[in-house]
């Protein structure tokens, strides 16, 4: 398995990947803004989901380094198996005493930590120039809550390498960028279903099946402190999604007759 990890970050050796990180670092020291993610809603609704919670808001800049990590993670995590597959790489891979299973754990450790590396490449430098201009947010459980939000990484790491083992390398990116757009469209549904009026239980059947075949990623948004009930159910739920979708992922590779692709 650490082959496996190893094989797939050893793409930061390449100049792309390192003028990326470090045109991320240099951005990130240049974003200390301290406005929260609540204080940039142009939307009251969402708005007042996302402040529902007690703790500490997201900084607007931890936001942005997030949605740059998951389309890396996409990006980089769409790729890997397909490619390997077409070019006849995990043929040698799995010729060696590796199970397909193993093999899938570590592609999916290596996106994770590709996504994750990224993130730090931007956020580590941005609250460091919070911390050094003296902002008064740059207190430890605040840090600690926008380091946090990494643990989105987690779960689309493992949707994205999911379906790639199902499709092509384009496909592959373009089906995970649509899944957890559309997710995210149908986040409000609870909301939507609380303005229906009585006698629609077709509609609120129906509303409520759709809605939870996608991750709420509206969940990791919340203003929340981190040593609380509510970060240990979110940290539950990350791990179950990506445990739900590794598996089917594992079923699709042992099923999968890779020898004649």
């Amino acid at each position: 398995m650490i082959g496996v990890i190893q094989f797939t970050i050893n793409k930061l050796k390449e100049p792309s990947f390192i003028i990326l990180l470090i045109s991320f670092m240099l951005t990130g020291v240049n974003f200390s803004t301290s406005s929260s993610l609540s204080e940039n809603m142009s939307s009251d609704i969402v708005n007042d989901v996302i402040t529902a919670g007690k703790g500490y808001p997201l900084l607007s800049g931890t936001i942005f380094a997030v949605i740059i990590s998951l389309l890396m993670t996409i990006f980089i995590g769409g790729s890997e198996i397909p490619r390997e597959i077409s070019t006849r790489t995990i043929m040698l891979i799995l010729s060696k005493p590796i199970r397909k299973e193993t093999y899938l754990i570590g592609k999916f450790l290596g996106v994770f930590i590709m996504g994750l590396l990224f993130f730090l490449s931007f956020e580590i430098p941005m609250l460091a120039s919070i911390i050094t201009k003296g902002n008064s947010t740059g207190s430890f459980p605040f840090i600690i809550r926008q380091l946090s939000v990494a643990l989105t990484i987690l779960p689309v790491a493992a949707i994205t390498v999911t379906i790639s083992c199902f499709t092509a390398e384009i496909s592959s990116m373009i089906l995970t960028v649509c899944y957890l757009l559309f997710g995210l469209s149908i986040a409000m549904t609870p909301i939507l279903l609380a303005a229906l009026p009585e006698g629609m239980g077709n509609i609120t059947f129906l509303m409520n099946s759709i809605y939870y075949m996608f991750p709420n990623f509206i969940y990791f948004l919340k203003d929340m402190n981190v040593f609380s009930f509510n970060f240990v159910a979110l940290t539950i739920y990350a791990t179950s999604i990506t445990a739900i979708f590794l598996n089917a992922a594992a079923i699709r590779m042992n099923t999968r007759d890779i020898d004649i692709e």
